[in-house]
């Protein structure tokens, strides 16, 4: 195990090759670290959120393989990463807004897309297709008790 400060002051801490970050590994992110520009661009809830840790695999330097991604305003995605971005199938903690909710689906570059069901706190329930990170076409809303 490495437990290193990496260029971008995060610290990383878990297995290397040749002093890179891969395998498994904890990366404690530097204070107001951001990489999802784009995503945080296009929802102004996560406008004031950074990332705080990323458990799970890494593959040269990169959060890739299954993990758990932590944001300052505790939503958590849980699931599959490719090349630094939450992509695939997932889950998505949502603790942020009016109206929390779980996001259980597919998601590219770190926005729900593709098909999915997301449970909101108030019983509301979206299934169907999602499009950057919001509900198109053939999507269906239901409230829990039918």
């Amino acid at each position: 195990m490495e437990n290193e400060m990496l260029p971008n002051g995060s610290r990383y801490t878990g297995t290397c090759i040749n002093n890179v970050p891969h395998g498994f590994g904890i990366i404690d992110f530097a204070k107001n670290y951001q990489i999802y520009r784009d995503l945080v661009a296009e929802k102004p809830k996560l406008k004031d959120a950074t990332l705080t840790k990323y458990v799970g695999s890494i593959h040269y330097g990169e959060m890739d393989g299954k993990g758990k991604l932590y944001w300052s305003n505790d939503n958590i995605m849980i699931g599959e990463f490719v090349g630094n971005f939450f992509h695939g199938k997932g889950k998505l903690v949502s603790k942020t807004g009016k109206n929390p909710y779980i996001h259980i689906g597919q998601f590219s570059k770190g926005f729900e897309h593709g098909q999915g069901t997301r449970r909101y706190a108030s019983g509301l329930i979206g299934k169907g297709n999602f499009n950057r990170g919001m509900g198109f076409g053939a999507y269906l809303i239901v409230y829990e008790d039918g």
